[in-house]
């Protein structure tokens, strides 16, 4: 096998002591170029080591050969043996990139390996010796595992591509030369004259039994006919077959077409229909949403009002009572002065003052503010979500979702009774505790010790993880009401007294004028129960006292 170098780019450039006028007999090597240098007392190899150029001073008989330290290289390599042939008759095209390594300048492996005049082309010739002297035999036992087909420089340069990563490659032909190749082997051009010859023969042979077998068939269709005029009716038939089935594509393609138009319109037509609904569908939802928002206004503002005028009827309560106890005080004061104009006897006096002490011992049962030894009663209500407290106090008329769990801290100034009532937006009276309904379980009684704090309802039979009244899916304002007793009654049962009283009176053309107030929104007229200020007025006084709560339930 030969290795010869049959260009090299960019090309090598001699330069002459005394004819380059640009050098002026003081050459510069740049730092991508490497220069060898040829004088009288031989051989020398230079290059820039940093990124200054280098400065070299030629005599007149000196010669110098300027190269670029990174080449492209066109090898060519002859008489070799692939494995499917027999002896050495091929030849492989390389293109690769070396690069030359700067080193000693007197003892650079590179300047052994010329000899002679230093010229271009006596440089590529002692190139390729080194390179066929480092790897011409590894190339060698390389080609041969390869196996020959015609135009197959792809498949051979995939081949090679591994062969100038081997180290010891690597390091040989550094050490011979001070050259490294940088890229893999690309095979431009690949021949074997036996093995070309084989397959073109082949080629020929197959082209030739194709052209007989096209000239069989055609030899045995025109056999077929059997006549020019056969032939031709034949011909015309086909082509009015062909025809035919040709209009009957296009029918069919347009009809597609049709068909295609018809499905986009219609579904395009069908989006269009269900944008309107669903733009209408929000267009009510909005509405709804609205006409619930002014319904919820005006429920609350109707509450407000209520409220508002229940303040305002307690007010008015509350200043009769203080008018009736004036015009009481006076009259007791008008009996005293009387009892002393004339006289009358102790008995009378101890009389009268037993009956002031009855009357004083009934105010205090009945819990008027500002008398000391009066029953008082404070509730704290709470609200919970399954995160735990969100309102440690509620106010009154608080808002609050559906879902929402209460509980409530109850103390009293004396040993009481304790009973708490709702009455829910339907306008439903029910008592929590005493728990009648066993709506949580509650097994303590509701007898509460003097100055003591005590939560209900602190018992749930179903989630005891969770001991609190929930508010149902039943939305409206809810009136929850917390009564401290010092002796056991029935609410219930006297709100339904009450109420048959009310109506009866009312029946007769005779009422308080409570009587007259509007039932509460949901009442139903023909249960029995009274409404929620006759309830007031019926559980509170006679040793009672009552503690409202109004939650806005939504």
């Amino acid at each position: 096998m030969k290795i010869t170098i049959t260009e090299l780019r960019p090309q090598p450039r001699l330069v002459y002591g005394n004819q380059a006028p640009r050098f002026k007999r003081n050459s510069e090597v740049q730092p991508s170029e490497f220069a060898i240098l040829q004088h009288k007392n031989g051989l020398t190899a230079h290059a820039s080591e940093g990124k200054q150029p280098l400065s070299l001073k030629l005599h007149a008989d000196d010669t110098m050969l300027l190269l670029d330290r990174v080449m492209d290289a066109y090898l060519s390599v002859e008489n070799c043996a692939f494995a499917n042939s027999s002896g050495a008759e091929g030849m492989v095209a390389f293109w690769t990139r070396l690069r030359l390594v700067p080193g000693d300048p007197q003892q650079h492996p590179l300047l052994k390996r010329i000899s002679g005049t230093l010229s271009p082309e006596g440089f590529m010739d002692s190139l390729a010796q080194v390179i066929e002297s480092a790897i011409g035999r590894e190339l060698e036992q390389c080609l041969a595992g390869f196996q020959y087909e015609p135009l197959c420089q792809h498949a051979l340069t995939r081949f090679v591509a591994p062969f100038h990563t081997q180290e010891n490659i690597r390091n040989v032909l550094y050490q011979r030369s001070g050259l490294v190749i940088l890229d893999p082997l690309t095979v431009t051009a690949a021949s074997a004259h036996s093995l070309d010859a084989s397959w073109k023969n082949a080629e020929v042979k197959r082209m030739q039994d194709e052209q007989r077998r096209r000239e069989l068939q055609e030899a045995m269709a025109e056999a077929s006919v059997g006549s020019a005029k056969a032939r031709l009716a034949h011909q015309e038939a086909l082509i009015q077959e062909q025809e035919k089935l040709e209009r009957e594509r296009l029918e069919l393609e347009q009809q597609r077409q049709r068909e295609e138009v018809r499905i986009a319109l219609e579904l395009l037509e069908q989006q269009a229909e269900a944008e309107a609904r669903a733009a209408r569908a929000e267009a009510e939802k909005r509405e709804a949403e609205a006409e619930l928002e002014r319904r919820r206004i005006a429920l609350t503002e109707a509450e407000i009002a209520r409220m508002q005028q229940d303040i305002a009827l307690k007010e008015k309560m509350a200043e009769t009572a203080r008018n009736a106890a004036d015009a009481h005080g006076q009259q007791l004061a008008a009996m005293d002065q009387h009892v002393r104009m004339m006289g009358l006897e102790v008995k009378t006096v101890n009389e009268k003052l037993s009956v002031l002490e009855t009357a004083l011992a009934q105010l205090q049962a009945h819990g008027v503010p500002g008398k000391d030894g009066a029953l008082s009663l404070a509730a704290q209500w709470r609200a919970y979500n399954m995160t735990g407290i969100i309102k440690p106090q509620l106010a009154p008329a608080d808002t609050l979702p559906t879902g929402t769990m209460l509980d409530v801290a109850v103390t009293t100034s004396k040993d009481a009774y304790i009973y708490i009532l709702l009455k829910d937006a339907s306008g439903k009276w029910i008592s929590l505790v005493p728990d009648a309904a066993n709506l949580m379980g509650i097994t303590r009684d509701n007898r509460q010790t003097a100055n003591s704090v005590v939560v209900w309802p602190a018992e749930n039979r179903r989630r005891p993880d969770l001991p609190y009244w929930m508010l149902d899916p039943h939305t409206g304002f809810e009136r929850l009401l917390v009564i401290a007793s010092l002796d056991p009654f029935d609410p219930l049962e006297e709100i339904r007294r009450e109420g048959e009283r009310a109506a009866r009176a009312w029946s007769r053309g005779i009422c308080n004028p409570v009587d007259m107030l509007p039932a509460s929104p949901g009442a139903d007229p023909h249960t029995g129960i009274m409404d929620y200020q006759r309830a007031l007025r019926v559980l509170t006084g006679q040793g009672r006292i009552c503690h409202e709560m109004v939650v806005c339930h939504v």
